[in-house]
């Protein structure tokens, strides 16, 4: 059965019972138990045992605050690193556009100096008509179109204009002729734009059938007299 420890009182020993406590495959009264947690803290070196797990518990404690220390330097440091992220990332977005746009502007730039140095038509419509050594420049070496002086015909609009013209001809009619005819207050000029931006001179009398027509071409930036049609019937 239970193990009972007799308990002292005077000279008389008693065998009551007591409460126990159950420690493996034994029972001790808990009367017993504070005794020996009396005794024990009335040892000696009780005290010091006492002040030494305060130490401990301290330390411990110190210990915890001062490890808690790098953790939020870790966390600080994270925040930085991924503010340092962001900023980079920001940077790097900026530069490529920056970088874009200039691209775009030289480009534009290229493209305006390109368009700048296009001759303008009445510029060199002017010019072709006045100096008659810019006008021999201006000239394509093969002048198709047609010439009534060779021809005798009475309605030029049937005639395929397939006529080549010789080369001095075509200064001869353009110094003197045409270039009188677009310096005169008599001729009317009307000009015809095509689709593949080619462009005619229509140089005529009113109610009349002299007339001449001129088809340009730009070349390069360059205005270039390619057909002739004369006229003068």
């Amino acid at each position: 059965g239970s193990l009972q420890l007799p308990l002292s009182q005077g000279d008389k020993t008693s065998h009551q019972k007591q409460t126990f406590f159950s420690g493996g495959n034994y029972k001790f009264p808990i009367f017993f138990l504070s005794q020996i947690t009396n005794s024990a803290e009335q040892c000696p070196f009780g005290s010091k045992r006492t002040e030494f797990e305060r130490q401990i518990r301290r330390n411990k404690s110190t210990t915890t605050r001062v490890s808690q220390v790098p953790i939020d330097n870790l966390q600080n440091l994270n925040k930085y690193k991924n503010t340092l992220m962001k900023n980079l990332i920001i940077f790097f977005i900026i530069s490529i556009f920056v970088s874009c746009s200039f691209r775009d502007t030289k480009k534009n730039t290229y493209n305006a100096d390109c368009i700048e140095k296009q001759e303008s038509f009445n510029d060199f419509i002017t010019s072709f008509h006045t100096n008659d050594a810019f006008m021999k420049s201006r000239v394509e070496k093969s002048i198709t179109g047609f010439n009534s002086d060779d021809y005798d015909v009475e309605d030029t609009s049937s005639v395929k204009y397939n006529y080549i013209w010789k080369r001095g001809d075509v200064f001869l009619y353009l110094k003197e002729d045409i270039k009188d005819a677009y310096h005169s207050p008599d001729y009317k000029k009307e000009y015809k734009c095509f689709s593949n931006n080619d462009i005619e001179e229509y140089i005529y009398i009113q109610n009349s059938s002299c007339f001449y027509k001129c088809t340009y071409r730009r070349k390069k930036g360059k205005w270039y007299l390619i057909k002739l049609i004369v006229c003068t019937m």
